[in-house]
């Protein structure tokens, strides 16, 4: 009789497009890959917040207590109270190495006591600078540097990201086509099958009439026996290539991981494809992902050479800086 066919269980209807965009949604390793490009994205972030506008500002209140120096100041004690406030701007460019900086600071204080000039006084000074970097900083400085190569490992990532999203749809296309592959070879090798039987009962009524010797019936036998042999295997050959289909695109959480069968609805299509040598290394040398991660990595050790060659250049800075300063408050007018 016939070998038994593989076990029957829940059949997933499955097409390679299907298949495919259930293992890129399954696959650790592209996941870990995503991971790695919010990676980079918040290193670019991080390296941009150096250019940032930085604001900041404090506030400060203090009394004193003394006792008069001259007479003048009469016989009691001095107390004054002091209040101060500020708020400073400022931010580093990202052209040139240039930055400024901001500040407005204002006080107010009132005595009781003494003989001071304004009672409450009040001051305000406003300062703001440029500086500007001639030599050393000015092609290059670390914060631009650090920015530059965020971006570029960023684009590496991406790349990278592209890569094992190519290398593992063309996987499990591979998969698809192998357990494909493997369930036409069963077939074959069951009408192969059907062969050998019909020759072996043929074999038995030539030999059972007399025109045949039985040794035909051993070696129809013998035949059989090797087909049925190529039909275990072709089971085997089966259960192996939905097993590596099933580690690519099932998800292995699922409770019929392993007693779900994949039943592949797509057909092997053969179609001849004329190729252009010539093309296809015009093709190869721009658009292969390696060469482009080769490229960004050269173009970080250029400008990891360029941040080294920067900091072996003089000290040669523009500053230009404007100070505005007011008093005000009631005056004392002593006569």
């Amino acid at each position: 009789g016939q070998a038994p066919a593989p076990a029957a269980g829940p059949v997933l209807p499955l097409s390679m497009e299907q298949a495919v965009t259930m293992g890129l949604e399954s696959n650790l390793g592209l996941k870990s890959e995503r991971l790695e490009v919010d990676v980079a994205a918040e290193a670019i972030a991080g390296a941009r917040a150096a250019f940032l506008p930085l604001l900041f500002s404090n506030f400060g209140r203090t009394s004193s207590e003394s006792v008069p120096q001259s007479f003048t100041e009469g016989s009691g004690d001095i107390s004054t109270r002091r209040m101060n406030s500020s708020a400073t701007l400022s931010q580093n460019l990202r052209w040139y190495g240039g930055g400024y900086n901001v500040t407005w600071s204002n006080n107010r204080s009132s005595t009781v006591g003494g003989n001071s000039s304004f009672n409450p006084s009040l001051g305000s000074t406003l300062t703001m600078s440029f500086t500007q970097p001639l030599l050393r900083d000015f092609r290059i400085d670390p914060n631009r540097a650090s920015l530059e190569t965020s971006e570029r490992v960023r684009a590496i990532s991406d790349v990278q990201l592209q890569q094992r999203l190519i290398a593992t749809e063309a996987t499990i296309r591979l998969a698809y086509l192998n357990l494909i592959g493997a369930i036409e070879g069963r077939k074959v090798a069951l009408q192969n099958m059907d062969i050998a039987e019909t020759t072996l009962r043929n074999a038995r009524a030539s030999v059972a009439v007399g025109q045949a010797p039985e040794i035909n019936i051993v070696q129809a036998q013998v035949d059989v026996e090797r087909n049925r042999e190529h039909l275990l295997l072709a089971d085997v050959r089966i259960s192996d290539a939905e097993d590596i289909l099933r580690t690519l695109v099932l998800d292995p959480a699922r409770p019929d991981y392993w007693e779900l069968k994949l039943g592949p609805t797509d057909t092997i299509q053969l179609t001849p494809r004329e190729i252009d040598l010539n093309v296809a290394i015009k093709n190869a040398l721009a658009n292969r992902l390696d060469l482009t991660v080769a490229r960004r990595n050269l173009e970080i050790t250029d400008l990891n050479i360029r941040a080294t060659r920067n900091t072996t250049l003089p000290t040669l800075d523009f500053g230009a800086t404007y100070s505005a300063q007011g008093t005000g408050g009631t005056q004392l007018v002593f006569g």
